[in-house]
């Protein structure tokens, strides 16, 4: 059985329930497929709107509900962290680039994000990325990948696949198909791979 997750790796809520996923598929023996995509695209493409576009009274209460998760999550956060908006294509390409080499990229994708929301660091910065994977034990030649053509059309055809799956933010997790938009869902994404488990309809 497998959760598909779509997701960008600068995406707040994306980072405060990421263990939490990977907690809930570890307890039930379910894998994850990483979808990282450029919500940028995908916004546009379903009508959303970029943060600096918002009302201020959303901006604001995001930053309410983003001090509430995560202390809830027991996560730190910089609430506006300085390189918040930077290019996406490298981290996500280091992503895709993990897993295709056969490695679980839960932990990749979560010091990814964490550099962005809680170290504030430039995750778009390629020094940056190879501490991540020097410290991970991973080799360096992943960040080169990252940026292959083959590994950012794969980034293109998850952007192209996210639409087309109705997915208008992040992060976005399918259970058999269906869909459950939010970290804050992530209840439901357990209780629908409980009941698909029990059903045998584990797909």
């Amino acid at each position: 059985m497998q959760i598909e997750y779509f997701y960008s790796v600068s995406s707040p809520f994306t980072y405060l329930g990421h263990i939490a996923l990977a907690t809930i598929a570890a307890r039930h023996g379910v894998t994850i497929r990483h979808r990282p995509s450029d919500m940028r695209q995908v916004f546009a493409a379903t009508g959303g709107l970029l943060l600096h576009q918002r009302h201020p009274t959303r901006q604001r209460y995001r930053l309410l509900e983003l001090q509430r998760w995560a202390r809830r999550r027991g996560l730190p956060i910089a609430l506006e962290p300085k390189f918040h908006s930077g290019a996406r294509e490298q981290p996500s390409g280091l992503v895709i680039a993990v897993q295709r080499q056969g490695i679980d990229p839960i932990l990749v994708s979560e010091a990814i994000l964490r550099a962005c929301w809680a170290e504030d660091r430039d995750i778009s910065a390629p020094d940056v990325l190879l501490e991540i994977l020097s410290r991970l034990g991973l080799d360096a030649s992943l960040l080169d990948a990252a940026l292959t053509p083959d590994i950012q059309a794969e980034y293109v055809r998850n952007t192209e696949d996210a639409i087309k799956a109705d997915v208008f933010g992040a992060p976005a997790y399918f259970v058999n198909g269906e869909m459950f938009w939010g970290q804050d869902r992530l209840d439901f994404v357990e209780e629908a791979i409980i009941n698909a488990i029990k059903s045998g309809d584990s797909r």
